[in-house]
């Protein structure tokens, strides 16, 4: 018996045409489903002229659906889509979202059909949305090109790259480009002679991938789908035809020796926040391709400011990634890609950078409730770790540096992500906010933006007060971003007056927050501290700060993110100008992005030293007894980084020294070698931010002490 040729094959997941037995194979991931339904249409797409529900003894190979369907029992379809349903809600980690009413679509479609009846608002409310969903065209899996004779071309110290986006570039009749091929792939062929004239040896398009019509966006950058090309660019209209197109073009510029580069967004979809559409991923599988808020159950992490994350720590997104990308690359044979906001990859769920997968503090779980853990995935061992909150998980553990195993007892509880952390932890693995002692400068570091962000800062900061607080520095390095809201209210907090940020756009009315004294820290100097990795509502708070002069800016330049800009074409079509529409403003009425300047910057080494240096102090440690401390190394009196005691270089002009900066034990004078430790990170802006405020609080000092003489 064949049981591929039966029940199909999970791989590879979509929908594949078997030549050799003249029918299709389809396969779905859904970790969570308890049932799966696929539906193929003929030219009625409201009515289902075939149906198949898939049995999980027959049709299910670990996570993945499968079946295997012959072509001549479903003659006439042309489109299908799955219907899914699952548990309900769980647990924060695990908030599902299954609804066995949606039509929905299937995450690998290399083609998407979008009915005359369609409604992306019916998708957004409860209930069926039959006849007005996306489907995935099954032509798209028979389609194919002949590629005979194409060579891709490699361009390196020559390479000039032509940015455009491709129904912008031909839409308008200056364009040259005959009326039928304006603003699709065809027309960027009719283009080809102008981009040799401009020297042009490869061109980057703007995302192409599948968007939704109805979500509002031109640009491109609210995929609803990874593998289809955006049908509104080609000139064949909605049929699988626009795969052609699109190769054609590829093909083309190959010939005229230009590569092809395509802007991809694998950070989010177009399904937005928890108000938005189910269109696909929600539907099928929610706790697995979506960030859920810990905190906020039902909500998710919005680290890219679209309304959603994909989970990129999930080896199923991971696959659904790679998946796409080599499909660009091997059936539409693109030469390379630029990733929108790539850095959200190795988010971990707190926004926090992900250098190890998994992310270990050094145990070694060898059993969990007795059972082995030798063999098993991150996932696995997750979902076992996992379970009703008050019940209890068994671990049977190795510490690096100690013999034997452990068994170490855990309640399971609900974990609340933090987002407001300090410097190092206490001994009661509290945070300690206060960077110095001896000067009383404290130092908060915000990993993002979430609803409970202000409150939690306004805590420590009546906390650090009542240890005699006399300045600040609020720590932005790393963090994407998050909710507005949370922003204007962090930045409220340190802005007695005046507007905190506004929006203002050429077809729309300005809209402006404006600042509150009541409850203003006001008393202290601040510096904040950025980097090329802090972004959206990072830029808006460290702008407000540095615009209304309660702040000092120390860093790098940010990642700049706050415009909407469009293509005005002059010349009939042979230059353009890239006009910003519509922006965030800082106070001072500039745009939010901030401009190249002086700055700090860190090489990347550096800053993968920083990651790894923060990453190390935020993990939670078993203390070491008196005995086991004592026998540690002292450090050094003079620390890297720090001027050491008989400098003045930096130092107060009272002849105050700063203390070192804190770090590990440090080599001793005259030891080399082997067995010489390694010297201690030293995170170098933290330390101007430090040096800064020293000297700004000595010169408080000498002027209260002049006021007191006077």
């Amino acid at each position: 018996m064949n049981w591929a040729a039966t029940e199909g094959t999970p791989l590879p997941l979509g929908v594949t045409w078997i030549a050799k037995d003249h029918a299709y194979n389809f396969a779905i991931f859904s970790e969570y489903a308890e049932s799966v339904t696929l539906f193929l249409y003929g030219e009625d797409s409201s009515t289902p002229l075939f149906s198949y529900v898939f049995d999980h003894l027959r049709n299910k190979s670990g996570r993945v659906w499968h079946c295997r369907i012959p072509k001549d029992v479903v003659s006439g379809a042309q489109y299908y889509a799955y219907r899914v349903s699952g548990p309900r809600p769980s647990d924060p980690s695990a908030w599902h979202r299954f609804d066995p009413e949606k039509i929905l679509l299937d995450p690998y479609a290399t083609s998407v059909f979008f009915p005359s009846t369609y409604d992306r608002s019916a998708a957004a409310r409860p209930g069926t949305n039959a006849g007005k969903a996306s489907l995935g065209f099954l032509c798209a899996c028979e389609s194919q090109f002949d590629w005979s004779g194409d060579r891709r071309p490699r361009h390196e110290s020559d390479t000039i790259i032509y940015e455009m986006h491709v129904r912008a570039f031909t839409r308008s009749p200056t364009s040259g480009v005959p009326e039928a091929a304006r603003g699709t792939y065809v027309g960027v062929i009719e283009k080809i002679p102008y981009l040799k004239e401009l020297g042009i040896t490869a061109v980057e398009l703007m995302p192409v991938l599948q968007n939704d019509p109805q979500e509002g966006s031109q640009w491109g950058y609210m995929p609803l789908n990874f593998f289809a090309p955006e049908q509104r660019y080609a000139r064949s209209g909605p049929l699988c035809g626009q795969h052609d197109e699109f190769r054609e073009m590829v093909k083309a510029l190959h010939q005229a020796d230009i590569e092809v580069i395509l802007d991809v967004v694998y950070n989010h979809t177009s399904e937005s926040d928890g108000s938005g559409p189910t269109h696909s991923f929600r539907g099928i599988d929610n706790a697995t391709y979506y960030l859920m808020s810990r905190s906020q159950p039902g909500w998710y992490e919005d680290f890219a400011g679209t309304g959603n994350t994909l989970n990129c720590a999930h080896r199923a997104v991971r696959r659904l990634i790679l998946d796409s990308l080599r499909h660009w690359a091997r059936d539409m044979r693109v030469d390379g890609f630029r990733f929108d906001l790539a850095s959200i990859f190795t988010r971990n769920v707190d926004g926090s950078i992900n250098f190890g997968d998994p992310l270990l503090a050094g145990d070694v779980i060898l059993e969990i409730d007795g059972q082995s853990t030798e063999g098993f995935t991150l996932e696995e061992a997750t979902k076992r770790l996992k379970g009703e909150e008050g019940t209890q998980v068994t671990l049977t553990v190795v510490h690096p540096g100690r013999p034997g195993k452990e068994t170490v007892t855990l309640t399971r509880e609900i974990i609340h992500v933090e987002t407001v952390l300090g410097d190092q932890r206490n001994e009661d693995d509290s945070w300690d906010f206060m960077l110095d002692d001896e000067q009383r400068i404290g130092y908060v570091r915000l990993t993002a933006f979430s609803r409970d962000t202000a409150s939690q800062l306004q805590a420590v900061i009546e906390q650090l007060r009542l240890q005699g607080l006399r300045a600040l520095i609020l720590d932005l390095r790393f963090n994407p971003g998050g909710l507005l809201r949370s922003a204007i209210e962090v930045s409220d907090m340190f802005v007695a007056e005046g507007t905190i940020v506004s929006t203002e756009g050429r077809n729309s009315p300005q809209r402006t927050w404006k600042a509150h004294r009541p409850g203003t820290y006001d008393d202290f100097p601040m510096v904040v501290l950025v980097n090329r990795y802090s972004a959206s509502a990072s830029e808006i708070v460290a702008a407000c700060l540095q615009d209304h002069h309660r702040a000092v800016i120390m860093g790098e330049r940010t990642w700049g993110k706050g415009s909407v800009q469009n293509l005005i074409e002059l010349e009939g079509g042979r230059s353009a100008l890239k006009l910003t529409t519509a922006a965030y403003q800082r106070p001072s009425g500039k745009n939010i992005h901030r401009f190249p300047d002086d700055t700090d910057d860190l090489g990347d080494s550096e800053i993968v030293g920083l990651m790894r240096y923060r990453r190390e102090r935020d993990i939670v440690r078993p203390h070491p007894a008196p005995a086991e401390a004592s026998s540690e190394p002292a450090p050094s009196e003079d620390q890297p980084g720090s001027p050491p005691a008989d400098s003045t270089d930096g130092i107060p002009s009272n002849g105050d020294s700063p203390p070192p900066a804190p770090s590990g034990p440090q080599e001793q004078a005259g030891q080399t070698g082997a067995g010489a430790a390694p010297p201690a990170f030293v995170d170098r802006q933290l330390e101007m931010a430090r040096n800064y405020l020293w000297t700004e609080l000595a010169r408080a000092d000498a002027a209260a002490q002049s006021a007191e003489h006077d």
